[in-house]
């Protein structure tokens, strides 16, 4: 499991607009993709304050047996947050604080515990990735934030496809205080591209351009809508979201097609969208400059960084 630069600058991103800290719980150890001189630069960009330029390069993680140069999870953190940094894992062979199946039973010690929790890539690997969203909830305090991605297409060692629509109907049935789900379209090598774009995913917008009246009204009455991504590329859900005092962990939310009731769907949207959480943005994107065809037919999906 590992976070690069794209999951790095989501994590600078919630930072700055509220600061990491307390208990911070990853799932799995996470191989750091960053030198120490491109995480100075990052931290620079995003105009957050460098605590230690001392860095500990990574000699234990496995994901690293090609290059000696990235630097350790707890390096990352301690640059810019003094947060408590732990990691739970199926096993220790990575030097994991907490050992147990994420996926089944959590402990008793770890249940409503964490600030923050990291999902760096598991839920796409495991079997049961419901279980896994809803015990990462468990372990959230109230107010305490969790930060997920997943492959949402075909990808080699991916063994689930995540969709965002899957994500985000499972924190607007459980009423957390704020979620925003992003889709990563990374470039196609075999068709010659070279933009990497992050697409905001917002369920309440809608586009009328391609509708009759008929299926308008009926746009209008459930505006829950889904992301309907037409690409081939290779694409991948971004998920920041923040428990509050009355969210649930265990309801099960039902597609929007064969929902017998918009609620509580339509309220928790409502939620999201007037949160104060800034939209995600990157001062090293070029988004300025490059223009995109859409990949969404119903309008739920809007640029909102671009790399190339």
């Amino acid at each position: 499991m590992g976070l690069g630069q794209l999951e790095v600058e989501f994590l600078l991103n919630e930072h700055r607009y509220r600061p990491i800290a307390g208990e911070v719980l990853t799932i799995g150890r996470q191989a750091i993709e960053l030198t120490p001189e491109r995480t100075i630069d990052l931290l620079k960009s995003y105009g957050i304050g460098l605590l230690t330029a001392s860095f500990e390069l990574d000699k234990t993680n496995k994901h690293h047996s090609s290059t000696d140069k990235w630097i350790t999870d707890h390096s990352l953190f301690k640059s810019f947050s003094d947060c408590r940094l732990y990691s739970a894992d199926l096993s220790a062979y990575e030097g994991a604080d907490f050992v147990f199946n994420v996926c089944d039973e959590v402990p008793d010690e770890l249940v409503g515990r964490f600030d923050f929790v990291i999902d760096g890539g598991s839920l796409d690997n495991v079997f049961d990735p419901a279980r896994m969203l809803r015990n990462m909830s468990r372990m959230l305090k109230p107010g305490g934030r969790a930060f997920t991605f997943a492959w949402s297409n075909s990808y080699a060692s991916a063994y689930l496809k995540i969709t965002p629509d899957w994500i985000m109907d499972y924190y607007a049935a459980n009423e957390f205080a704020d979620c925003k789900v992003y889709v990563a379209k990374h470039p196609s090598v075999k068709k010659g591209e070279n933009v990497l774009a992050i697409w905001h995913f917002d369920p309440a917008m809608k586009n009328f351009q391609d509708v009759g009246a008929v299926r308008a009204l009926k746009v209008l009455a459930r505006p829950d809508r889904p992301a309907h991504v037409e690409d081939e590329g290779r694409l991948q859900t971004f998920c920041i979201a923040e428990k509050g005092d009355n969210s649930t962990n265990d309801r099960v939310p039902v597609q929007w097609q064969y929902r017998l009731s918009s609620q509580p769907y339509r309220t928790s949207i409502s939620r999201f969208r007037s949160s104060p959480r800034p939209i995600f943005a990157s001062p090293t994107s070029n988004r300025g400059h490059i223009r995109l065809p859409p990949i969404s037919s119903h309008g739920t999906l809007s640029p909102v960084a671009v790399w190339g």
